[in-house]
């Protein structure tokens, strides 16, 4: 009878050992994630941002294109620009 009181006893305070062993290796996973996961927002974040900046730069150029290409035939036709005022807009 006290042998399997004592067996009881140790097989409860494995299973205790056990349960704190997991409780310890799931705080320690989460803590992993938490850390992993902000790291991966912080370059997505990065990310987006350089393309919105590449698109912003891109427009930009676009839009320099597209006046400069317009300039030629209002300039010349009805407004007041002379050829070397144009031509400053071109660059």
């Amino acid at each position: 009878m006290y042998n399997k009181m004592r067996n009881a006893e140790y097989a409860r305070q494995k299973q205790e050992q056990t349960v704190r062993r997991m409780q310890q290796q799931l705080a320690e996973l989460k803590r992993k994630n938490a850390v992993r996961v902000k790291n991966e927002l912080a370059q997505t974040h990065k990310e987006e941002k350089d393309l919105e900046q590449a698109l912003i730069r891109e427009k930009a150029e676009l839009d320099k294109v597209k006046f400069i290409s317009l300039v030629p035939y209002h300039c010349h036709s009805c407004c007041s620009y002379s050829g070397s005022q144009w031509w400053k807009l071109q660059r």
